[in-house]
């Protein structure tokens, strides 16, 4: 992997503190491979002594990619908050 890919910041749109969760295992995934992981959650400040922004406008870095962890109903209503960050990839 290259050096400018382990640079990567990486949203995790949908943080969750449950360890069973696919977004629970995504940050440990992401961290474990190099990636910088912003944890976006509206109700919890902290995961794993890692800090949770509210939401996508809040981050203050530029975002490389958000992965999104929540359903169609929450989702939605973010559709132009995620644009104006203009990340290279949602997933």
């Amino acid at each position: 992997m290259s050096s400018d890919r382990k640079q990567q910041t990486v949203a995790v749109l949908g943080a969750s503190p449950k360890s069973e969760r696919h977004a629970n295992q995504a940050m440990r995934l992401l961290a474990q491979r190099g990636h910088h992981a912003i944890l976006i959650n509206l109700v919890i400040d902290e995961i794993e002594g890692e800090k949770c922004y509210p939401s996508v406008g809040s981050v203050p870095e530029p975002i490389n990619t958000i992965t999104m962890y929540l359903g169609k109903a929450r989702s939605d209503p973010l559709g132009a908050e995620i644009v104006t960050r203009k990340p290279k990839r949602i997933i």
